[in-house]
């Protein structure tokens, strides 16, 4: 986890299982993670793995994602409105 002061230290502490969890997902084959947590104004994110199965390519703050099949994703924002 990225160290943090202030305000976020207290929410950073709380994500210490997502982090591991994340971790161990990479461990067992995921290539990469990026994960954002919010809590009002404080923002923690947490970065792992690589781009690519079988990449050196370090997974950064910034990599952009193809997203593929978003239907789902619409139809249930739409649903929810």
């Amino acid at each position: 986890m990225p160290r943090v002061a202030g305000a976020q230290a207290a929410l950073s502490s709380c994500l210490g299982p997502l982090h591991d969890f994340m971790q161990s997902a990479v461990a067992k084959g995921l290539s990469g993670y990026v994960t954002l947590v919010a809590q009002g104004e404080d923002v923690v994110v947490d970065v792992g793995g690589v781009t690519a199965m079988g990449g050196s390519e370090p997974m950064t703050r910034d990599t952009i994602f193809r997203i593929m099949s978003m239907t789902k994703a619409v139809t249930a924002a739409a649903v929810m409105v």
